[in-house]
């Protein structure tokens, strides 16, 4: 278990923007430290604005957040990942990864020597030199999410990371991912439409829905969190995502 990984509970979680209305309203959500979340949902219904909320980008409109049973302790070092990689096109694949060090003012060698690691972590050990348009979609959010990592989070959120790849690359990342979870073991919260991919990942599926959104439905998953690409073949796999898909379509807007 990562050492800051966070205990987190919504409670009545509310977020409007301005004069409109609410987009989420009564959320309540308890997730245990290291545990993985999957959300699901219609587009439109507050998933991402969720983990912004999480992350601290928003404010609240109401309710509360609790980070290890406090409201106002100080949020753990969070990792935010979304389905653009997000890298700077003038920098090669391990400047990329270490620009967060380097933006915390650690020394060069320091920050190469940890981008290095984590670049090897995720398979880019040969592809350090390599600038963003030389990588395969791939390898751009494998760049990523070893940028991620180079700040050893406690609290990982993904919004839809491998929604743009195509279905080979996407189980590959999926398998990767939990891989690294089994080491770090962060808490954490994904965003996806995929609903193979949610019950591929997490620990639990949350489905969102209503108007303003809050939790409908929550799905638990009974497979141990050691997966490999064999899962997907057998039919306890495949009757928790006929199950899940079922659930999900039963709260889903006609």
């Amino acid at each position: 278990m990562h050492p800051l990984a966070p205990h987190i509970e919504t409670r009545g979680l509310r977020k409007a923007f301005g004069d409109q209305p609410p987009v989420l309203d009564g959320l309540d959500l308890v997730v245990e430290p290291g545990r993985i979340i999957a959300l699901l949902g219609a587009s439109g219904c507050g998933k991402s604005t969720l983990l912004r909320l999480i992350a601290g980008t928003l404010p609240l409109s109401g309710g509360a957040i609790l980070f290890n049973g406090e409201a106002q302790a100080e949020r753990p070092e969070t990792a935010f990942i979304f389905q653009d990689p997000v890298l700077l096109p003038w920098l090669d694949t391990l400047h990329n990864i270490s620009l967060p060090l380097r933006l915390r003012g650690m020394a060069a060698h320091e920050r190469r020597e940890i981008a290095t690691e984590r670049a090897c972590r995720v398979g880019l050990g040969e592809a350090l030199g390599r600038y963003p348009d030389e990588l395969s979609g791939g390898m751009r959010m494998r760049a990523s999410l070893a940028r991620a990592l180079t700040f050893s989070p406690g609290l990982m959120l993904l919004d839809e990371p491998f929604g743009a790849l195509d279905a080979i690359t996407r189980n590959r990342l999926n398998e990767e991912l939990l891989a690294l979870h089994a080491r770090e073991r962060w808490t954490t919260f994904f965003v996806t439409h995929s609903v193979t991919e949610a019950v591929f990942l997490a620990d639990r599926v949350v489905i969102l829905g209503g108007s303003p959104a809050r939790v409908v439905d929550v799905v638990e998953i009974a497979f141990a969190q050691a997966r490999s690409a064999s899962l997907r073949t057998q039919i306890a796999y495949q009757q928790a995502v006929a199950e899940t898909t079922a659930r999900l379509y039963a709260v889903l807007p006609a």
